[in-house]
């Protein structure tokens, strides 16, 4: 299935892990929105900041795909009244 890394010379550290790095721009005006980060992902009982991301961003997908399927159902019902 996957391969695992090749071994360094430096570290000798193999590594079967799977999951994506990506670096995050803060302009620096806005640089006070790490404490809220971590104030929130604290309060939301995430063990960490990118815990905190992950189930904030499927409590997003999760509304959106609400909404649309509002959406759907209303332009049903408007096209083809109700059953």
């Amino acid at each position: 299935m996957y391969s695992q890394t090749q071994q360094n010379k430096r570290s000798r550290y193999r590594s079967t892990d799977r999951g994506k790095n990506w670096c995050w721009s803060i302009p620096y005006h806005r640089m006070s929105i790490l404490d809220d980060l971590e104030q929130n992902a604290d309060m939301e009982m995430c063990s960490s900041l990118s815990q905190y991301l992950i189930r904030l961003v499927d409590k997003d997908t999760r509304e959106k795909k609400k909404q649309i399927q509002e959406i759907e159902q209303t332009t049903f019902v408007s096209l083809f009244g109700e059953k």
